[in-house]
């Protein structure tokens, strides 16, 4: 195996198992210490993976409010659950639109079975997700990548090219839901490529646990008026919330 496709798939596995250990990889490699650390060296010098004492970890994307490793590991499980039922939703032969996230990683995990489907991704770690599954065809949309969200694309390029498709379905991730008012980002390249992604799909489904709920964010993607699918979990209280009638909330 080269360098190359040996370090790709050291990525992949990080980006899966979140934390590995040098011993770890040695094992899954069959290459010497000296090699993983090597590799592990030259991956963090890209920023793709942070070295920790004795192996590696996701390399740290500072987001406005929680690093990547955080999120990643916050409320895993209700994140799992709403992936399970955004799953559910997906046919054969469909063309979709899957947003960078924790949750919709998640997804991409979930995905990696499936069968003559269209998936247009703008995630550095969703690709190494289902990058080996051939019966996927996987369309990566091009944009700026920007220092705080540096395993997306996003920003004006990003929305242009939605603007090529007309999909079945858009996965969306966000960091605050105003039912309101609508849907936030922190980022407005991030919500400039987000309102992108939901107006080239036919349905869209926003993926968010209950933190996200009226949570402040400074750039609105969307008005709730072009929002019909919400899928998060059981700890939202329903009862809390005026939630309009043109608007399908999923607990699971």
């Amino acid at each position: 195996m080269n360098k190359q496709i040996r370090q790709t798939d050291i990525l992949n596995y990080i980006y899966e198992h979140q934390m590995v250990s040098v011993n770890e990889l040695v094992n899954k490699f069959k290459v010497t210490p000296m090699t993983i650390r090597r590799d592990l060296n030259e991956l963090s010098a890209k920023r793709l993976v942070r070295r920790v004492h004795g192996g590696a970890t996701i390399s740290n994307v500072l987001y406005a409010e929680e690093s990547y490793e955080e999120r990643s590991i916050s409320y895993i499980d209700e994140k799992r659950r709403i992936a399970e039922a955004a799953y559910q939703i997906i046919e054969e032969n469909d063309c979709l639109i899957l947003d960078g996230g924790t949750t919709t990683r998640e997804l991409a995990k979930l995905m990696r079975c499936l069968k003559n489907v269209t998936v247009i991704i703008n995630d550095f770690i969703i690709y190494h997700i289902l990058k080996d599954n051939k019966n996927i065809n996987l369309i990566f949309a091009g944009g700026n990548i920007i220092n705080d969200f540096n395993t997306i694309t996003s920003g004006m390029i990003n929305f242009k090219f939605y603007e090529n498709f007309n999909v079945d379905l858009a996965f969306i991730g966000v960091m605050s839901v105003d039912l309101t008012s609508g849907i936030f980002q922190s980022d407005l390249d991030v919500a400039t490529s987000k309102l992108g992604m939901i107006r080239a799909a036919n349905e869209s489904y926003i993926l968010v646990d209950h933190t996200k709920f009226n949570k402040n964010a400074m750039f609105k993607v969307v008005s709730m008026d072009e929002i019909n699918n919400i899928i998060t979990d059981t700890n939202f209280n329903i009862s809390q919330y005026e939630i309009p009638e043109h608007i399908n909330v999923l607990r699971v």
